[in-house]
């Protein structure tokens, strides 16, 4: 039976989405989730948290307070998602921008293996079959659109080649073998689960 902690707990969770429950889907950037934050000085702390990946920022909650760090005051931070229950894991990484600009960014870890996947994800307004930029309105819908990237060799974040034939090359000393991999396969290179089966399958070569 769950304790008086965890049954106040979740009826905050609770409590803090309803703002967005009004507008049909919901997807995790809208909502409070239970995890950890990893600070810049190796502390951690637990409650709860709402990532912001367009103005990367995370807000956190606990015993009644709510605090907003930056990309470049913390680490990391992991939750369960409030959504599907899944483990999630972000890093804060610098990047550098089309200005030559490098700035603190968080990233999602998708999978650690010879070359790490990371990913960022962007609330999108689908209107007649096109993207447009976040918001609501009459006859579409709203969805998620990733961008993916990877840590290259020299311990840089790279953006992920969105075609196919630019893609080999991020796999070092396997590009023809993935090169045949990619053409068998019709994979979406805009859909998570396909470049997470993609890195797999690169990650199991000898």
């Amino acid at each position: 039976m769950p304790n008086r902690y965890s049954l106040i707990l979740l009826f905050i969770i609770l409590l803090l989405q309803g703002e967005n429950f009004i507008f049909g889907q919901q997807f995790s950037m809208e909502c409070w989730h239970k995890g950890t934050v990893q600070l810049g000085d190796g502390t951690t702390v637990k409650g709860l948290l709402r990532y912001d990946l367009d103005n990367d920022v995370l807000r956190f909650a606990v015993k009644n307070k709510d605090y907003t760090f930056t990309a470049s005051t913390i680490n990391s931070f992991f939750f369960t998602d409030f959504i599907d229950s899944t483990e999630r894991s972000f890093i804060s990484f610098k990047y550098t921008t089309d200005h030559d600009y490098q700035s603190p960014m968080f990233f999602e870890y998708l999978s650690d293996g010879k070359v790490p996947l990371l990913c960022r994800e962007k609330i999108v307004f689908r209107a007649g079959g096109t993207m447009a930029s976040s918001g609501f309105g009459g006859g579409g819908t709203r969805g998620l659109e990733y961008t993916f990237y990877v840590i290259d060799i020299t311990g840089n974040v790279q953006m992920l080649p969105s075609k196919k034939r630019k893609l080999v090359h991020v796999f070092r000393n396997k590009e023809e073998e993935m090169k045949k991999y990619l053409k068998e396969n019709r994979f979406n290179l805009r859909n998570r689960q396909d470049i997470i089966d993609i890195f797999k399958y690169y990650y199991n070569l000898n």
